[in-house]
């Protein structure tokens, strides 16, 4: 069951870093922008967009780190939108000095727009898959969201520690009048209280290069989007996670 996230609560972000092409991807955590850019890009066809970040915010008194990257592109033809993420979520430092607060983090990645004639329904697929490691509470769970335009898909999750765990969802979805289409990426990670330093939650299998960025395995074909998110399990592994 999705859990909604609470109110005042406090971020600081301390760097974001973005290397753009023809758009912009924004990456939100609980309502607060964390990138220099806060509205996302428009990509036509042939278009791509790729960038990092690399900030920290404190959840409740709670210290965490969120590292990633991001590529999104269109092809030639302006049928297949391919949406690329890396995120992992660490637990640095707690405000009691011992354990964690039960933190709600809502991450979500406002990601390109995409210049977008087709019309009528069409089916979009969501894949995730879920990482968790180091003293995380057993309480603690993770799920997301697709929405693709005005249209929300269903939640995939949420799963809870401490194996590598996934899902699919789909929905078919009338994308007339969404041009430029919009997808953003949802991810909900709640860090039961009890948590300790050095506790993640990730999101892909990929490392992240430096300098470069990772590029995960997405495939779309004519009227069909698909969304795909990794996740492993290592205390400092990269994150990888996909949506088209």
């Amino acid at each position: 069951m999705h859990k909604k996230l609470r109110t005042g609560l406090i971020l600081a972000a301390t760097l974001a870093t973005a290397s753009a092409g023809f758009g912009a991807s924004v990456i939100d955590v609980n309502s607060v922008c964390q990138t220099a850019t806060c509205a996302p890009g428009t990509l036509s066809a042939g278009q791509s967009d790729s960038g990092s970040f690399n900030f920290d915010a404190a959840i409740n008194g709670d210290n965490f780190s969120f590292v990633g990257n991001y590529l999104n592109t269109l092809n030639a033809a302006g049928t297949k939108p391919q949406e690329n993420l890396n995120l992992l979520v660490t637990l640095l430092s707690t405000k009691a000095g011992g354990n964690s607060q039960l933190d709600d983090i809502n991450i979500t990645d406002l990601i390109d727009k995409f210049v977008w004639p087709s019309s009528g329904s069409q089916t979009f697929f969501e894949l995730a898959t879920f990482s968790f490691g180091g003293h995380l509470a057993s309480s603690s769970q993770a799920e997301e969201q697709l929405i693709v335009g005005t249209t929300k898909l269903p939640f995939v999750g949420p799963f809870a520690p401490f194996s590598t765990q996934s899902g699919m969802g789909s929905a078919s979805i009338d994308t007339t009048g969404e041009n430029p289409l919009q997808l953003d990426l949802s991810e909900v990670m709640e860090f039961g209280a009890g948590s300790q330093p050095g506790a993640f939650i990730q999101l892909g299998v990929a490392p992240i290069p430096e300098p470069g960025y990772a590029i995960p395995v997405v495939l779309a074909v004519f009227g069909l989007a698909l969304l795909k998110r990794r996740r492993t399990s290592s205390q400092k592994p990269s994150a990888i996670g996909s949506a088209c």
